[in-house]
């Protein structure tokens, strides 16, 4: 895990909500490029269709669930994206839920 991972969960422990730009076109037309958006602590289970902040190799995405595996983990997909994204995210890899 990167610094900037920690520092992302040690806000969200805090303020419980944190705003975060968007780079890329992936959840376009509901978010785009450039847009900031707020991200806040998981309160719940995670559902298909929630928006979340999830981090991968040291790099957050923010994509919809787009299916939950019997194993727990979960896949992704930007809107704008024709396929799902091909890793299969980990509870712990979810960081946040974005609020639209």
């Amino acid at each position: 895990m990167n610094d900037m991972v920690r520092k992302t969960q040690a806000a969200l422990q805090i303020k419980k909500t944190i705003c975060v730009r968007i780079y890329g076109t992936s959840m376009m037309p509901l978010i785009n490029e450039g847009d900031i958006v707020q991200a806040k602590v998981i309160d719940r289970e995670i559902r298909v269709g929630d928006v979340v902040l999830l981090e991968y190799n040291g790099h957050f995405i923010c994509h919809r669930v787009y299916a939950l595996l019997d194993d727990g983990r979960y896949c992704t997909k930007g809107d704008h994206n024709t396929q799902p994204d091909s890793i299969i995210a980990k509870r712990k890899n979810i960081l946040a839920l974005i609020c639209l």
